[in-house]
């Protein structure tokens, strides 16, 4: 076992480095790359055989151009699933701090989930309400500016899930009433249509960029855009 203690009169405390040079010589200096390995914890077991394998590892790495009094860097995570002997990445703090679990792929998200990593049915991300407790909000969507807030997906009192979005008056201002609506609601034009990824699936709806035309601040990018 390994105990790191700090005695003083200040805020810090002990602390482990890893450092990483590209230079042969200790005390010389050359600077690293993207994408080199700064340092590395595995948690080895012994299997019946030895103990070279291990469970689990966490791993740092250089994530961009690194320079003078400018590192960045990046944590991945590794578990060896059962029957291998094998690390699998399962997650990754990105230099920019995004996040992707089951992916190294972040989509410029702050958390990038991609729950079939073993080509079986999995989750994404369950939230699970207590049996005798309702109307818990189990995510909530806050104004940066004073945290209020703009929206909340919860628990119902009914044991359903409720999707809620502010409309209050109190947050408008320049309110006038809509002249002609039942005329833009028939310019509306509800579809049938199966998903071109999902053939089997059936759905009713509209068409974005038919709504767009039609109700613009309803609907968010551009039609036959790639992102």
């Amino acid at each position: 076992s390994l105990a790191l203690r700090r005695f003083g009169n200040s805020a810090q405390g002990a602390f482990l480095t890893f450092s990483k040079s590209r230079n042969g010589a200790d005390g010389n200096r050359t600077i690293v790359q993207n994408g080199d390995e700064l340092g590395r914890m595995a948690f080895c077991a012994d299997d019946g055989t030895d103990l070279l394998h291990a469970g689990a590892e966490i791993a740092a790495f250089v994530d961009g151009t690194p320079g003078s009094n400018d590192v960045p860097g990046r944590l991945s995570f590794y578990t060896t699933p059962d029957g291998s002997a094998t690390l699998s990445e399962r997650m990754r703090i990105g230099a920019g701090g995004l996040i992707s679990m089951g992916t190294t792929t972040t989509a410029n998200a702050r958390l990038f989930i991609n729950p079939n990593v073993d080509s079986t049915t999995q989750r994404g991300i369950t939230i699970s309400g207590r049996k005798d407790v309702y109307d818990v909000i189990a995510i909530n969507f806050v104004h940066a500016t004073n945290n209020s807030s703009a929206g909340s997906i919860q628990f119902t009192t009914t044991a359903a899930v409720q999707y809620n979005t502010t409309s209050d008056y109190r947050l408008k201002q320049d309110i006038v009433t809509l002249t002609d609506s039942i005329t833009r609601l028939k310019q509306l034009n509800p579809v049938h249509f199966k998903w071109k990824d999902m053939p089997s699936v059936e759905s009713d709806g509209f068409l974005a960029h038919e709504v767009q035309t039609v109700v613009p601040s309803a609907i968010t990018g551009e039609k036959d855009a790639l992102d």
